[in-house]
């Protein structure tokens, strides 16, 4: 009997009650009873023994379910940091990344987009200006979604928050998204700096980067075009009279200045189908398109009094400069461009030998390159003789008209060429001024005057030269220093030696010849003006300049004895020089009866032909000598 029913049966009958107390069918029932009692028991083990190991089951799945847990939120944190990893390096990157959707809605921007663009898109079309790039970008898109292209590009414009322009690049592909939807990645590359440098680039290809205006390129390029277009034209070849004076005596930094002002005039007064350029130094060209023979006076007239114009230096005094222009018309004069340019360089070639300031139009009947080619050919001798010292110096007298003595030579200078024959200076000098030579003509002179003048002092030591000096040497600020450095060298002292000056000289900086002339007056040399009475400006010279003597200019001394005016105008101003302080002197005298009228009207020295031709020193010393010791 199963235990439990005992303990029941003993619980229910009393401890003593024994089995046999029973009846056969409550022995059976008992029986069945305890039977069952058996099976309950067995199925309570099972039972046990099953949850049990369902337990274990369980607790080996939770720890199995923990273990995933654990996996997954790792995996979760990476993912998480790869995305956070993933946003912060594409914000990162130097370009614009866009998501687009099928209707080219932006999905996202990254920071670079948008802080550089300071603007809202919600459209990509808004970034394209123009209608039919909308267009265009819808239809390839289109493409780009049907597989019908892999990637797309296009340029587009945008302003940043200060609204300066940017110029972007663009390349669209497609990729899927979490869901597996395709939409387009937008890649946007800055190109604003390259976009700049080209430009720039460009820019300095085709024009001069101190004036702004086209430059050789520009100019044969625009030359091309107006020859090929077939119309009436002209080129003007502009070039700035001593410029290479502005730059030895002011500095580059005041001939750009001269350049610069040059090119902003240009651009006032020139029309917009006119094409202006600054080929190399101080040379300008002007491109006319569509004007005649008959209209291109009056235009040159304008252009040249608006290009003759001065600058403000530092001191605040002016510094007056001209240009000279020479044209060539086309296709009358020729409708090829080396002949044209030619032509337009010769026609400046005699503008300059008009005088400052003047323009020439090209005159096929008159105007040829022999001319070009003896000034060439001068200025390659006159390097090669002041080189070899292939120079001569002669000797003119001047006299004391009361009682004819010698008061001193001027000193005159001649150039021996490559066959050795004498060329005169009014066929050189004014070469050796075009193209910046007459500084180092002076300085030669001046030298050599000095060293002649120290060999003779002691055996005539009255001795006085005259040494004509070009105003761009007396506007070089270190004229002076150099004048006495030569005194210093030679022995000579100052009182031996008179500088002249020519009125008609180039003057572009009067303050600082009169500051030089200061100094020089200081020194002990006395000063000449030349040519007095040609330019208006002579009188003013008289009371600011320290002079000892004024040169009447020779046309009012030719014929003097027959021209009243002449003796009028003669008389006024030895009574007006002689109320400075100073003393006049007559050029071109050409007999007796002019050196009385000339003593009469108050002039007290004369110089000429009559008077005595300029002779080589050598074969004049004893001459010198002799009329000085009869005087």
């Amino acid at each position: 009997m199963h235990r439990l029913l005992t303990r029941q049966l003993k619980k229910a009958f009393g401890a003593q009650t024994n089995k046999d107390d029973f009846s056969a069918d409550m022995h059976k029932l008992m029986g069945l009873v305890s039977d069952a009692y058996d099976e309950y028991s067995n199925e309570r083990k099972f039972l046990e023994h099953t949850l049990e190991q369902n337990s274990q089951e369980l607790t080996a799945a939770n720890r199995l379910i923990t273990e995933k847990n654990r996996e997954l939120n790792e995996q979760v944190k990476v993912v998480t940091h790869s995305k956070s990893f993933l946003n912060r390096l594409i914000d990162s990157i130097p370009m614009f990344i866009l998501t687009l959707d099928r209707h080219l809605k932006v999905i996202s921007a990254n920071k670079k987009f948008i802080e550089s663009t300071n603007s809202d898109y919600s459209d990509y079309l808004q970034i394209l200006s123009e209608a039919s790039d909308r267009e265009r970008f819808i239809r390839e898109s289109d493409q780009l979604f049907a597989n019908d292209i892999d990637i797309l590009h296009n340029e587009t414009d945008l302003l940043d928050g200060f609204n300066n322009t940017l110029h972007i690049a663009w390349s669209h592909t497609l990729v899927e998204d979490e869901e597996g939807n395709d939409i387009i990645l937008s890649i946007g590359a800055d190109l604003t700096e390259r976009k700049h440098a080209e430009n720039s680039m460009h820019w300095l290809a085709h024009n001069d980067s101190l004036t702004g205006i086209g430059n050789r390129r520009d100019f044969q390029k625009n030359l091309e075009h107006a020859l090929n277009s077939k119309s009436n034209g002209a080129l003007a070849f502009i070039d700035v009279n001593h410029f290479k004076q502005i730059n030895d005596l002011h500095g580059h930094g005041v001939g750009d200045r001269v350049l610069v002002k040059i090119a902003n005039t240009l651009k006032t007064i020139t029309r917009s189908n006119d094409y202006i350029s600054r080929l190399a130094g101080d040379e300008f060209t002007i491109i006319f398109c569509r004007v005649t023979e008959d209209i291109i006076g009056g235009v040159l007239d304008k252009l040249l009094k608006a290009l003759n114009s001065y600058v403000v230096l530092d001191d605040g005094s002016q510094l007056p400069y001209t240009v000279s222009a020479g044209v060539a018309m086309f296709p009358q004069h020729a409708s090829d461009e080396e002949s044209l340019i030619v032509k337009a360089d010769l026609a400046m070639y005699q503008a300059k030998k008009k005088g400052l300031g003047y323009w020439h139009l090209f005159n096929p009947q008159e105007d040829d390159f022999s001319s070009l080619h003896e000034d060439s050919r001068l200025i390659y001798c006159l390097k090669k003789a002041i080189e070899d010292s292939r120079m001569q110096l002669y000797y003119q007298p001047i006299i004391k008209l009361s009682d004819k003595t010698i008061s001193h030579y001027e000193v005159l200078v001649r150039m021996i060429d490559e066959n050795g024959d004498l060329v005169f200076p009014g066929t050189f000098i004014p070469a050796a001024e075009r193209m910046g030579l007459i500084r180092d003509v002076d300085k030669w002179v001046l030298g050599h005057a000095l060293q002649q003048l120290a060999l003779h002092l002691n055996s005539i030591p009255d001795l006085r030269f005259t040494v004509n000096i070009s105003a761009p040497s007396l506007q070089a600020s270190d004229f002076p220093e150099v004048l006495k450095q030569a005194l210093i060298d030679s022995g000579v002292p100052a009182t031996h030696l008179l500088i002249e000056l020519t009125e008609t000289s180039y003057i572009d900086n009067f303050e600082q010849v009169l500051k030089n002339l200061e100094k020089v007056d200081e020194l002990g040399v006395a000063i000449a003006l030349d040519d007095f009475g040609i330019g208006f400006s002579s009188f003013s010279y008289l009371k600011k300049m320290p002079l000892s003597f004024v040169k009447l200019d020779g046309s009012y001394v030719k014929d003097l004895l027959n021209v009243p005016e002449d003796q009028v105008f003669v008389e006024s101003v030895s009574k007006m020089v002689n109320a400075f302080g100073m003393q006049t002197i007559a050029e071109f005298v050409g007999d007796e009866l002019s050196c009385q009228k000339l003593l009469e009207l108050g002039v007290e020295y004369a110089q000429g032909f009559y008077i005595g031709q300029p002779q080589p020193y050598l074969t004049s010393i004893d001459e010198i000598k002799r009329n000085l010791q009869n005087g």
